[in-house]
């Protein structure tokens, strides 16, 4: 893809196509239609999809990717602004379908992200690899329902100090809890932004 493509309803990419964005590439989606991506995904860290969070299009991945960065969705590390629509948008196409690494930075996070059903792994670079809570009061991070597997490494949540607002909460996540499926791994967790 070498320039802005834009879908006129929902498409299905098959399984043999291997989708290779340069930076000028992008691929807009309608409003209320989905792209489902069945082939691997070639490209940088940057922007790829538009028009695709939350209550606008949906990009469906089913292929096989490597770890898939939040920025294709335009969430950006740079500790500004608020990422919560781009990182909704990254965690619901990474959501039993492939792992979603956090290159390193501060992603900015207006409010909590929620994933429901299936497998979510999200890998970071490390402890420079953080999402910073900045919601008001009572508003963990990351709220997962009926998660059946998740495996969060090597990343770190933070918070602000003047709000009690960051965290993980897994609410009726039995099969998970039971079966020994859920792991967390080298993740940090700090109320006060540091």
């Amino acid at each position: 893809v070498i320039n802005e493509a834009t879908t006129s309803s929902s498409i299905t990419v098959p399984a043999n196509v291997i989708l290779r964005f340069t930076r000028k590439g992008s691929l807009t989606v309608t409003t209320g239609q989905t792209v489902a991506i069945a082939g691997p995904i070639e490209a940088s860290p940057f922007k790829i999809f538009y028009n695709a969070l939350p209550g606008q299009g949906t990009v469906a991945l089913s292929g096989p990717n490597n770890p898939v960065p939040p920025e294709w969705w335009g969430a950006v590390g740079d500790n500004s602004g608020d990422y919560r629509l781009p990182l909704q948008a990254w965690i619901n196409a990474i959501i039993g379908t492939t792992e979603g690494f956090l290159p390193q930075g501060v992603y900015r996070c207006g409010g909590s992200l929620t994933a429901t059903g299936s497998q979510l792994v999200i890998k970071g670079a490390g402890t420079r690899s953080r999402i910073m809570n900045t919601a008001s009061a009572n508003q963990p991070t990351f709220v997962g329902s009926a998660l059946t597997e998740f495996d969060f490494s090597d990343f770190a949540i933070i918070g602000q100090s003047a709000n009690a607002n960051d965290g993980i909460v897994l609410q009726d996540n039995s099969s998970c809890a039971h079966s020994g499926n859920g792991s967390f791994t080298r993740i940090g967790m700090n109320p006060n932004g540091k």
